[in-house]
């Protein structure tokens, strides 16, 4: 799990600190991934990393009491790198994440900032979004290049690294991860 961590680390992070609102905040930065290189294995392994992370945060006290608010970076993600996917998912992975997805995980979601989501994923979002709960659609939010929305939404832009538009002087890779390091000894 240590050898996926460290190779999961500036795609996955957990903020240190929270948003306005005392909720966690996970960002992932999606176009950090190389989806050519992605074996099978890989990404079971990356699927049960993102797995425990989820399960951490039921047992953080801020994401616990307050939320989680999730950034998701898509910037730069061509749709051929999602096709390379194709095969390297089996039905247990599948199902894995869709049970995840399908309120599985009792965590409170509180926000989905999909920054810089390429038209395959916001023109089919935003068509499933009107049949969605009202709670659940005033909580998803499509955000430009500028991060302007998350900035005023979630955090200050000097809390955000530089690889994003902050202006923290912290790059992605840099960024303090106590968090997750903690979880990681707890998992072993």
């Amino acid at each position: 799990m240590k050898e996926t961590a460290t190779k999961i680390k500036g795609i996955v992070t957990v903020m240190e600190q929270p948003d306005k609102e005392g909720r966690v905040i996970l960002m992932s930065q999606i176009k950090r991934i190389n989806f050519a290189e992605l074996t099978y294995e890989k990404w079971k392994s990356w699927i049960r990393y993102f797995l425990i992370v989820f399960h951490c945060l039921i047992f953080d006290e801020d994401g616990r009491k307050e939320g989680v608010v999730f950034v998701n970076d898509y910037d730069g993600l061509p749709f051929f790198q999602l096709l390379s996917l194709q095969g390297k998912v089996d039905k247990d992975v599948q199902s894995s994440v869709q049970s995840l997805m399908m309120g599985a995980m009792p965590l409170k979601m509180k926000g989905f900032y999909l920054v810089n989501a390429p038209w395959w994923i916001e023109v089919p979002a935003k068509i499933i979004l009107p049949f969605l709960s009202k709670k659940l659609r005033e909580r998803v939010f499509f955000v430009s290049k500028r991060w302007r929305k998350v900035y005023r939404n979630v955090a200050e832009q000097d809390r955000w690294p530089t690889d994003v538009g902050g202006t923290s002087g912290v790059s992605i890779d840099d960024l303090p991860t106590k968090k997750l390091d903690a979880w990681q000894l707890w998992v072993k």
